[in-house]
């Protein structure tokens, strides 16, 4: 499953995905012939959160998430939703550094 969300408070935010963006990963999907679904919009609750909920949902085994660099002041004043993910999943997490 493929989770792409943003709280419906936030007016921006750089890391959700347009509709073009999700046509292309999902044609990607298509042609790889990997069984899966998309989750796509906002939301209420945290991205953390949602991406909890749907691997809980899903019964997901392995939960991938990519991270960025933040400087120790950042960590510190933002929680980290890679930090929640990793704490709180009932499965593995495979955290992978973006570039």
């Amino acid at each position: 499953m493929v989770v792409n969300t943003t709280r419906a408070d936030r007016l921006v935010d750089p890391g959700y995905a347009d509709d073009a963006d999700m046509a292309r990963l999902e044609q990607t999907l298509r042609s790889s012939g990997v069984e899966y679904a998309v989750h796509h919009g906002t939301s209420k609750d945290t991205a953390a959160e949602d991406v909890l909920d749907a691997a809980e949902k899903s019964g997901a085994e392995l939960i991938v998430i990519g991270l960025r660099h933040r400087t120790p002041v950042g960590k510190l004043i933002i929680d980290s939703t890679a930090q929640t993910i990793l704490l709180g999943a009932r499965c593995n997490v495979l955290a992978v550094k973006l570039a």
